[in-house]
């Protein structure tokens, strides 16, 4: 609890080292989603280099097997991993700041933030993770200022430049406002690509609805965000997939993330997927809004002049 005005700009000033803005919309939201969600793709029936997932309503994205240099759908989505998701968030964050569509990757940032060395196979896995993110195309509405617009295309391409790399993102971004952003927690680029990415994937999911100023959401919401079918929940059980999410709060509470309702296990798959989860980020709670250079309600999805 803040006592006085010392302690609130301390806990802003806190705060300031422990979140980064990221500029999120719900093209942005279905892409990150779609990445993992490519793990369990098709071959498209028209095209059998490419893998294809549906999104929301007709939204699709894309895996290119051909771009991407393997021949086999297996290999493609073993491929598939959180450490891209990481990575995209981290070119949107790096674009926000630099304006550009073009940029250098700043990588001893991008190191400092993912809390790993410079050794030879974490280089050889960023250039792997960019080899994917590159070969992936999108076709998705969305919409800015209430018109509807349509972000397809490539999502990025990049080349080595010396001992850097060199990012050029899509035309897609040209539909994303540097104004509007998502303060996430830096930990969301730490958490272990195999072990932990649940954790991740809700780190994002609860950024960017705190930053709606909703605290609430359904069991079936995040579920269905991180890719869980009825199908699987009915053959694993209700049990398994509360214990899943349990087994992520306790990560996400190093993020400052609390839970005071915790749903009473429903065996019931409607009850389960209907059940609500309530929880508050004590960061987000105690910064009084004064964290970040805006200093407009810089804890929320907000837009800054």
């Amino acid at each position: 609890m803040i006592e006085n005005e010392n302690d609130s700009m301390e806990m802003a000033e806190a705060c300031k080292q422990l979140f980064v803005a990221v500029p999120v919309n719900d093209v942005v939201m279905q892409i990150c989603e779609g990445v993992m969600k490519l793990k369990n793709a098709k071959v498209n029936p028209y095209n059998a280099c490419e893998l294809i997932c549906q999104l929301q309503e007709e939204n699709q994205i894309a895996l290119d097997m051909q771009k991407l240099g393997v021949d086999l759908e297996v290999e493609a989505m073993e491929r598939i991993r959180l450490s891209q998701v990481q990575l995209l968030l981290y070119l949107l964050y790096t674009w926000r700041n630099a304006r550009s569509t073009g940029f250098m990757l700043d990588l001893k940032d991008f190191y400092e933030i993912r809390r790993i060395s410079r050794r030879s196979e974490n280089q050889k896995r960023l250039l792997e993770d960019l080899e994917l993110l590159q070969s992936i195309g999108i076709s998705i509405k969305g919409k800015n200022k209430k018109q509807t617009y349509y972000a397809s295309g490539a999502l990025l391409q990049y080349k080595q430049a010396g001992r850097g790399v060199q990012i050029t993102m899509g035309d897609w971004i040209q539909h994303l406002s540097p104004k509007t952003f998502t303060w996430l927690h830096k930990q969301f680029f730490s958490y272990h690509s195999k072990h932990e990415w649940v954790a991740a994937m809700l780190s994002l999911k609860f950024a960017q609805l705190s930053g709606l100023d909703n605290h609430k959401v359904k069991i079936g919401t995040l579920l269905k965000f991180l890719g869980m079918t009825d199908s699987q929940i009915k053959k694993q059980g209700c049990q398994y997939y509360q214990q899943l999410l349990n087994n992520a709060f306790y990560l996400l509470s190093k993020e400052g993330y609390r839970f005071p309702v915790t749903p009473i296990i429903q065996n019931d798959l409607v009850k389960f997927s209907e059940a609500v989860i309530v929880f508050q980020n004590v960061y987000m709670l105690n910064s009084n809004h004064q964290v970040g250079s805006e200093s407009v309600e810089p804890l929320s999805n907000t837009k800054v002049s």
